[in-house]
């Protein structure tokens, strides 16, 4: 039998916690996308910056800045 993803509801996200909190940016984060099969998430901002972060230990990566 193959195996459903259930659909993201408001029970669901009410029932998350909070699992690190990245407090290296100074303006707000436009966008958000987390890796498929890594522990990575990545962030763009309003100052123009890309940064990587490892979830698992919560420490940021990489980041580069539009030239």
């Amino acid at each position: 039998m193959a195996e459903t993803l259930s659909q993201l509801d408001d029970e669901i996200v009410r029932g998350m916690a909070i699992g690190a909190v990245f407090t290296d940016y100074a303006g707000k984060i436009n966008c958000l996308d987390f890796h498929r099969k890594e522990d990575l998430l990545v962030t763009s901002s309003e100052d123009d910056s890309i940064r990587l972060y490892n979830i698992t230990s919560a420490t940021e990566g990489n980041e580069c800045h539009r030239c």
